[in-house]
Protein backbone atom coordinates (compact mmCIF):
# COMPACT_ATOMS: atom_id res chain seq x y z
CA UNK A 1 0.00 0.00 0.00
CA UNK A 2 1.25 3.47 -0.88
CA UNK A 3 0.08 6.71 0.75
CA UNK A 4 0.58 9.64 -1.59
CA UNK A 5 0.00 13.37 -1.45
CA UNK A 6 -2.43 14.82 -4.00
CA UNK A 7 0.31 16.27 -6.23
CA UNK A 8 1.38 15.45 -9.77
CA UNK A 9 4.89 14.45 -8.66
CA UNK A 10 3.56 12.07 -6.01
CA UNK A 11 0.85 10.46 -8.14
CA UNK A 12 2.51 9.84 -11.51
CA UNK A 13 4.26 6.53 -12.07
CA UNK A 14 2.74 4.52 -9.21
CA UNK A 15 0.74 1.54 -10.55
CA UNK A 16 -2.06 0.22 -8.34
CA UNK A 17 -4.91 -2.30 -8.36
CA UNK A 18 -7.09 -0.06 -6.20
CA UNK A 19 -6.89 3.73 -5.92
CA UNK A 20 -8.62 5.41 -2.97
CA UNK A 21 -9.00 9.19 -3.06
CA UNK A 22 -10.06 10.69 0.25
CA UNK A 23 -11.74 14.12 0.32
CA UNK A 24 -12.05 13.82 -3.46
CA UNK A 25 -14.15 16.98 -3.58
CA UNK A 26 -11.05 19.00 -2.65
CA UNK A 27 -8.67 17.24 -5.06
CA UNK A 28 -7.88 18.93 -8.38
CA UNK A 29 -9.39 17.36 -11.49
CA UNK A 30 -6.05 16.61 -13.15
CA UNK A 31 -4.80 14.78 -10.04
CA UNK A 32 -7.86 12.50 -10.08
CA UNK A 33 -7.33 11.81 -13.77
CA UNK A 34 -3.62 11.06 -13.17
CA UNK A 35 -4.65 8.62 -10.42
CA UNK A 36 -7.02 6.82 -12.79
CA UNK A 37 -4.11 6.41 -15.18
CA UNK A 38 -2.26 4.44 -12.50
CA UNK A 39 -4.92 1.70 -12.33
CA UNK A 40 -3.75 -1.70 -13.61
CA UNK A 41 -4.90 -5.31 -13.43
CA UNK A 42 -8.20 -7.15 -13.69
CA UNK A 43 -9.58 -5.94 -10.34
CA UNK A 44 -8.84 -2.28 -10.94
CA UNK A 45 -11.09 -0.09 -8.83
CA UNK A 46 -11.36 3.64 -8.13
CA UNK A 47 -12.88 4.56 -4.77
CA UNK A 48 -13.61 8.21 -3.95
CA UNK A 49 -14.76 9.44 -0.56
CA UNK A 50 -15.91 12.96 0.17
CA UNK A 51 -18.56 15.41 1.28
CA UNK A 52 -20.00 16.92 -1.95
CA UNK A 53 -19.36 20.58 -1.15
CA UNK A 54 -17.89 22.09 -4.32
CA UNK A 55 -20.22 22.39 -7.30
CA UNK A 56 -17.33 22.69 -9.76
CA UNK A 57 -15.36 19.65 -8.56
CA UNK A 58 -14.99 16.56 -10.73
CA UNK A 59 -16.25 14.45 -7.83
CA UNK A 60 -19.56 16.36 -7.63
CA UNK A 61 -19.88 16.30 -11.42
CA UNK A 62 -19.68 12.51 -11.44
CA UNK A 63 -22.04 12.16 -8.47
CA UNK A 64 -24.63 14.32 -10.25
CA UNK A 65 -24.27 12.23 -13.42
CA UNK A 66 -24.91 9.03 -11.44
CA UNK A 67 -27.92 10.58 -9.70
CA UNK A 68 -29.29 11.73 -13.06
CA UNK A 69 -28.63 8.26 -14.54
CA UNK A 70 -26.26 9.65 -17.15
CA UNK A 71 -23.50 7.18 -16.31
CA UNK A 72 -23.44 3.62 -15.00
CA UNK A 73 -19.75 2.97 -14.50
CA UNK A 74 -19.92 4.19 -10.88
CA UNK A 75 -21.87 2.92 -7.90
CA UNK A 76 -22.99 5.60 -5.46
CA UNK A 77 -23.15 5.08 -1.70
CA UNK A 78 -24.42 7.89 0.52
CA UNK A 79 -24.27 8.28 4.28
CA UNK A 80 -27.18 10.23 5.77
CA UNK A 81 -26.15 11.53 9.18
CA UNK A 82 -29.73 12.10 10.32
CA UNK A 83 -31.11 11.07 13.68
CA UNK A 84 -33.29 8.47 11.93
CA UNK A 85 -30.31 6.79 10.26
CA UNK A 86 -27.74 7.42 13.03
CA UNK A 87 -29.60 6.84 16.27
CA UNK A 88 -26.42 7.21 18.30
CA UNK A 89 -26.21 10.90 17.34
CA UNK A 90 -27.25 13.49 19.89
CA UNK A 91 -30.86 14.58 19.22
CA UNK A 92 -30.30 18.15 20.38
CA UNK A 93 -27.31 18.58 18.07
CA UNK A 94 -29.33 17.26 15.13
CA UNK A 95 -32.15 19.71 15.92
CA UNK A 96 -29.57 22.49 16.03
CA UNK A 97 -28.33 21.52 12.57
CA UNK A 98 -31.87 21.55 11.19
CA UNK A 99 -32.43 25.01 12.63
CA UNK A 100 -29.11 26.71 11.84
CA UNK A 101 -27.89 25.01 8.66
CA UNK A 102 -28.92 26.46 5.34
CA UNK A 103 -30.68 24.05 2.97
CA UNK A 104 -27.45 23.90 0.98
CA UNK A 105 -25.34 23.01 4.01
CA UNK A 106 -27.89 20.50 5.32
CA UNK A 107 -27.92 18.68 1.98
CA UNK A 108 -24.14 18.26 1.81
CA UNK A 109 -23.17 17.93 5.48
CA UNK A 110 -26.10 15.87 6.76
CA UNK A 111 -27.78 14.18 3.78
CA UNK A 112 -24.46 13.56 2.03
CA UNK A 113 -25.57 14.60 -1.45
CA UNK A 114 -24.87 17.56 -3.76
CA UNK A 115 -27.21 20.49 -3.31
CA UNK A 116 -30.00 20.96 -5.79
CA UNK A 117 -30.55 24.16 -7.73
CA UNK A 118 -33.25 25.40 -5.35
CA UNK A 119 -30.98 24.70 -2.36
CA UNK A 120 -27.98 26.68 -3.54
CA UNK A 121 -27.35 29.78 -1.49
CA UNK A 122 -26.65 33.03 -3.30
CA UNK A 123 -23.51 34.08 -1.42
CA UNK A 124 -20.58 31.59 -1.49
CA UNK A 125 -19.98 30.50 2.09
CA UNK A 126 -16.17 30.71 1.97
CA UNK A 127 -16.30 34.32 0.73
CA UNK A 128 -19.05 35.28 3.16
CA UNK A 129 -17.07 33.85 6.09
CA UNK A 130 -14.06 35.92 5.00
CA UNK A 131 -16.21 39.05 5.45
CA UNK A 132 -17.31 38.18 9.00
CA UNK A 133 -14.87 39.70 11.47
CA UNK A 134 -14.72 39.93 15.26
CA UNK A 135 -14.71 43.74 15.29
CA UNK A 136 -16.76 46.42 16.98
CA UNK A 137 -19.66 47.87 14.94
CA UNK A 138 -18.26 51.38 15.10
CA UNK A 139 -17.29 53.90 12.47
CA UNK A 140 -13.63 53.81 11.49
CA UNK A 141 -13.54 57.24 9.85
CA UNK A 142 -10.99 58.61 7.45
CA UNK A 143 -10.84 61.01 4.54
CA UNK A 144 -13.26 59.10 2.31
CA UNK A 145 -15.59 57.88 5.05
CA UNK A 146 -19.33 58.49 5.00
CA UNK A 147 -22.48 56.61 5.98
CA UNK A 148 -25.26 55.19 3.85
CA UNK A 149 -28.50 53.57 4.99
CA UNK A 150 -30.80 50.97 3.51
CA UNK A 151 -34.39 50.52 4.69
CA UNK A 152 -36.51 47.53 3.74
CA UNK A 153 -40.18 47.67 4.68
CA UNK A 154 -42.76 44.92 4.51
CA UNK A 155 -46.09 43.90 5.95
CA UNK A 156 -44.63 42.76 9.26
CA UNK A 157 -40.95 43.74 9.36
CA UNK A 158 -38.98 46.91 8.78
CA UNK A 159 -35.19 46.79 8.82
CA UNK A 160 -32.70 49.65 8.96
CA UNK A 161 -29.06 48.99 8.06
CA UNK A 162 -26.36 51.63 8.21
CA UNK A 163 -23.00 50.98 6.60
CA UNK A 164 -19.81 53.00 6.39
CA UNK A 165 -17.85 53.61 3.22
CA UNK A 166 -14.14 53.18 3.98
CA UNK A 167 -11.82 54.41 1.27
CA UNK A 168 -12.93 53.73 -2.27
CA UNK A 169 -13.97 50.07 -2.02
CA UNK A 170 -14.48 48.85 1.55
CA UNK A 171 -17.88 48.85 3.24
CA UNK A 172 -18.58 48.15 6.91
CA UNK A 173 -21.94 47.43 8.52
CA UNK A 174 -22.16 49.42 11.75
CA UNK A 175 -25.86 49.32 12.65
CA UNK A 176 -28.76 46.90 12.17
CA UNK A 177 -32.20 47.29 13.71
CA UNK A 178 -35.40 45.39 13.00
CA UNK A 179 -38.96 46.34 13.90
CA UNK A 180 -41.54 43.55 13.82
CA UNK A 181 -45.26 44.13 13.29
CA UNK A 182 -45.06 47.92 13.46
CA UNK A 183 -46.56 50.10 10.71
CA UNK A 184 -44.25 52.74 9.28
CA UNK A 185 -46.41 55.50 10.78
CA UNK A 186 -45.45 54.27 14.27
CA UNK A 187 -41.70 53.91 13.74
CA UNK A 188 -40.90 56.65 11.21
CA UNK A 189 -39.89 59.13 13.93
CA UNK A 190 -37.53 56.57 15.52
CA UNK A 191 -35.92 55.71 12.18
CA UNK A 192 -35.50 59.42 11.42
CA UNK A 193 -33.69 59.92 14.75
CA UNK A 194 -31.19 57.19 13.82
CA UNK A 195 -30.58 58.79 10.41
CA UNK A 196 -29.96 62.16 12.06
CA UNK A 197 -27.85 60.89 14.98
CA UNK A 198 -25.58 58.90 12.65
CA UNK A 199 -25.57 61.78 10.15
CA UNK A 200 -26.30 59.44 7.25
CA UNK A 201 -25.46 60.92 3.85
CA UNK A 202 -27.53 58.67 1.59
CA UNK A 203 -30.69 56.80 2.55
CA UNK A 204 -32.21 54.30 0.12
CA UNK A 205 -35.69 52.89 0.75
CA UNK A 206 -37.57 50.14 -1.05
CA UNK A 207 -40.53 52.03 -2.50
CA UNK A 208 -42.54 48.83 -3.09
CA UNK A 209 -42.92 47.72 0.49
CA UNK A 210 -46.18 45.88 -0.03
CA UNK A 211 -49.78 46.42 -0.97
CA UNK A 212 -51.35 49.10 1.18
CA UNK A 213 -48.04 50.16 2.80
CA UNK A 214 -47.60 53.87 2.17
CA UNK A 215 -43.85 54.44 2.39
CA UNK A 216 -43.12 57.66 0.55
CA UNK A 217 -43.28 60.81 2.61
CA UNK A 218 -43.35 59.13 6.02
CA UNK A 219 -39.69 59.71 6.99
CA UNK A 220 -39.58 63.22 5.53
CA UNK A 221 -42.00 64.35 8.22
CA UNK A 222 -39.28 63.95 10.85
CA UNK A 223 -35.93 64.48 9.09
CA UNK A 224 -34.43 66.82 6.52
CA UNK A 225 -32.18 64.04 5.22
CA UNK A 226 -32.76 63.33 1.56
CA UNK A 227 -34.50 59.99 0.99
CA UNK A 228 -34.10 58.08 -2.27
CA UNK A 229 -36.89 55.64 -3.10
CA UNK A 230 -35.93 52.66 -5.22
CA UNK A 231 -38.43 50.42 -6.97
CA UNK A 232 -36.78 46.98 -6.91
CA UNK A 233 -38.78 45.80 -9.92
CA UNK A 234 -38.01 48.65 -12.30
CA UNK A 235 -35.85 47.63 -15.27
CA UNK A 236 -32.77 49.76 -15.90
CA UNK A 237 -29.76 49.40 -18.17
CA UNK A 238 -26.53 48.26 -16.54
CA UNK A 239 -22.95 49.17 -17.50
CA UNK A 240 -23.11 46.72 -20.45
CA UNK A 241 -26.36 48.14 -21.76
CA UNK A 242 -28.34 45.10 -20.57
CA UNK A 243 -31.76 45.64 -19.01
CA UNK A 244 -32.04 44.27 -15.48
CA UNK A 245 -34.12 45.20 -12.44
CA UNK A 246 -32.88 47.31 -9.56
CA UNK A 247 -33.14 44.18 -7.37
CA UNK A 248 -30.90 42.17 -9.70
CA UNK A 249 -28.33 44.96 -9.82
CA UNK A 250 -28.44 45.43 -6.04
CA UNK A 251 -27.89 41.75 -5.38
CA UNK A 252 -25.23 41.54 -8.09
CA UNK A 253 -23.29 44.39 -6.51
CA UNK A 254 -23.61 42.86 -3.03
CA UNK A 255 -22.46 39.48 -4.36
CA UNK A 256 -19.40 41.06 -5.97
CA UNK A 257 -18.62 43.01 -2.78
CA UNK A 258 -18.73 39.79 -0.73
CA UNK A 259 -16.84 37.74 -3.32
CA UNK A 260 -14.05 40.35 -3.31
CA UNK A 261 -14.08 40.48 0.53
CA UNK A 262 -14.87 44.20 0.48
CA UNK A 263 -17.69 44.00 3.03
CA UNK A 264 -16.96 43.96 6.76
CA UNK A 265 -19.69 42.25 8.81
CA UNK A 266 -19.11 42.47 12.58
CA UNK A 267 -19.64 39.12 14.27
CA UNK A 268 -22.23 40.62 16.64
CA UNK A 269 -24.82 40.92 13.85
CA UNK A 270 -25.88 37.29 14.27
CA UNK A 271 -29.28 37.46 12.59
CA UNK A 272 -27.85 39.30 9.58
CA UNK A 273 -25.19 36.59 9.17
CA UNK A 274 -27.80 33.81 9.40
CA UNK A 275 -29.96 35.45 6.73
CA UNK A 276 -26.98 36.04 4.42
CA UNK A 277 -25.97 32.39 4.72
CA UNK A 278 -29.48 31.19 3.94
CA UNK A 279 -30.30 33.68 1.20
CA UNK A 280 -31.41 32.30 -2.17
CA UNK A 281 -32.81 33.92 -5.27
CA UNK A 282 -36.52 34.78 -5.24
CA UNK A 283 -36.97 34.33 -1.51
CA UNK A 284 -40.32 35.60 -0.23
CA UNK A 285 -39.68 35.65 3.52
CA UNK A 286 -36.70 35.67 5.86
CA UNK A 287 -34.56 38.02 3.76
CA UNK A 288 -35.48 41.48 5.11
CA UNK A 289 -32.03 42.17 6.58
CA UNK A 290 -30.33 41.01 3.36
CA UNK A 291 -32.51 43.37 1.32
CA UNK A 292 -31.68 46.27 3.66
CA UNK A 293 -27.94 45.50 3.40
CA UNK A 294 -28.24 45.38 -0.40
CA UNK A 295 -29.99 48.76 -0.40
CA UNK A 296 -27.37 50.27 1.91
CA UNK A 297 -24.56 49.07 -0.37
CA UNK A 298 -26.31 49.87 -3.66
CA UNK A 299 -24.66 52.30 -6.06
CA UNK A 300 -27.20 53.12 -8.81
CA UNK A 301 -25.95 54.27 -12.19
CA UNK A 302 -27.67 57.61 -11.60
CA UNK A 303 -25.64 59.28 -8.81
CA UNK A 304 -27.42 59.77 -5.51
CA UNK A 305 -27.85 63.17 -3.92
CA UNK A 306 -27.75 64.05 -0.22
CA UNK A 307 -29.00 67.57 -0.69
CA UNK A 308 -32.44 68.78 0.27
CA UNK A 309 -34.36 69.55 -2.86
CA UNK A 310 -36.60 72.58 -2.97
CA UNK A 311 -38.85 74.11 -5.57
CA UNK A 312 -40.56 77.43 -6.24
CA UNK A 313 -44.04 77.50 -7.72
CA UNK A 314 -45.10 80.56 -9.71
CA UNK A 315 -48.77 81.35 -10.19
CA UNK A 316 -50.09 83.79 -12.73
CA UNK A 317 -53.36 85.62 -12.52
CA UNK A 318 -55.15 85.88 -15.80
Amino acid sequence: MFVKKATEKQILGTPADIVVIDEADKVKEEIILYAIGNLTGSIAKLIMLSTPDTDTSLFVKWVREVLNKKRKDFKLFTWEATIDKCKWHDKEQEKLKEKEYSKEMYATQVLGRPKMEQERTFFPLKHLNACILDVEPIREGGQDSWLEAGIDMGFNNTVLVIRERIGTTKKKIIFVKEWKKHPIEEIAIEIAKFLDSYDVRYTKVDSKAGIGVQVKGQLEKYTRKHITYIDANVKIANELGEWTSNKEQMMGQLLRTIREHQLIIPLCFTEAIIQLKKYRRNMQTGDDIVDAIALACYNPLIPLSDKIRSKVIFTFNK
